[in-house]
């Protein structure tokens, strides 16, 4: 505020006269016509089989369909504004530049004007549940149980496709509340899975165990290139693609939603248990070595969203912004009576 010092502000209820007159970038109000529970339609279909009497087989189909999943709306927005990316062969940064919408421009194409309306705000947000999802899988497993023999075994792989057009409640559409564009690959969405756990015991009371998991890469959203455009908000909505990505900045032009695949994830465990029989219990040492191989991880683990690989700048390399955990010990002892 101008002629204002810092700290020095005036007080809220100097200002309670000019309510009606003081207008908003955003603001977000309750849904008029309430909200849907979001709900689900699930089915499965599984065949098991007993081929020996230690050995077991599995298959089964998965489907489930997701709907009335909560979204954000955009009551007062632009107009869609898309950029052609045949437009940008051989064009300067600066000619690139001149086919971006200004804020001004895409404010005016609002279906109210808040330079005309004072009070009011240019984006008006709501919480709407239309969105939808889509799970489709297909699981493969074998397993052996240990019963007396020297090893036992679990392998288990999932081919599956993870569909949506909102990740969370605070998803927003790309241009224009056009969620039909935003129907791609969820954030979490894993085509391939495969897990394998081997259990071995060589001598009474010592057991050794691996464990892997390994999965396909995460999808990965291709933001503008602010060095070519001038800005990241090509559509003048005013909003910027910054580090996170939710749905809500733009996309570079020509790239749809999560369009691209970050690197499998591959992880080996490895442990050992030895039971003692002690003064009338059993004392427990325990040994652990996970991701045994210091794999370098990019997608696959616990992430604050603003230090997520799944976002990058069109046309740039690659930027790791994070890493899942390194070669890890740990030791154990356990007294059980």
């Amino acid at each position: 505020m101008p002629g204002v010092t810092f700290l020095q502000g005036p007080s809220g209820a100097s200002l309670q006269s000019q309510r009606d007159t003081l207008s908003a970038g955003e603001r977000q109000i309750l849904n008029p016509f309430g909200y849907d529970n979001p709900s689900s339609i699930q089915a499965s279909l599984g065949y098991q089989r007993k081929l020996a009497p230690l050995w077991l087989v599995e298959g089964d189909l998965l489907y489930s369909h997701g709907r009335d999943l909560v979204r954000l709306v955009d009551l007062n927005g632009p107009t869609a504004y898309q950029i052609d990316p045949a437009r940008l062969v051989s064009l300067t940064p600066a000619q690139k530049a001149a086919l971006v919408r200004s804020q001004a421009a895409a404010d005016a194409t609002r279906p109210t004007n808040v330079a005309n309306f004072p009070g009011g705000a240019n984006s008006i947000l709501v919480s709407d549940t239309g969105g939808k999802s889509e799970y489709k899988a297909i699981n493969l497993s074998v397993e052996k149980q240990t019963g007396d023999d020297l090893y036992g075994l679990r392998l288990s792989y999932t081919l599956s496709q993870l569909k949506n057009d909102t990740d969370d409640i605070n998803f927003r559409a790309q241009d224009a509340n056009n969620f039909a564009a935003e129907w791609a690959p969820s954030l979490n969405d894993r085509t391939h899975t495969l897990s394998a756990i081997l259990f071995l015991h060589p001598l009474d009371g010592l057991t050794l165990s691996v464990a892997g998991l390994f999965q396909s890469g995460q999808p990965i959203n291709y933001g503008p290139d602010a060095t070519q455009f001038g800005t990241t908000d090509l559509n003048g909505d005013g909003r910027s693609f910054t580090n996170q990505y939710t749905g809500n900045p733009d996309r570079a032009p020509g790239t749809a939603r999560d369009s691209g695949r970050l690197p499998w994830s591959k992880v080996v465990d490895v442990g050992v248990r030895y039971a003692l029989d002690l003064a009338g219990g059993t004392l427990e040492l325990s040994a652990d070595i996970f991701n045994l191989f210091n794999t370098t991880n990019l997608g696959g683990y616990v992430v604050n969203a603003t230090a997520s690989n799944q976002f990058q700048v069109a046309g740039q390399g690659f930027i790791t912004r994070s890493a899942g955990p390194p070669r890890t010990f740990q030791f154990g002892l356990r007294w059980l009576y």
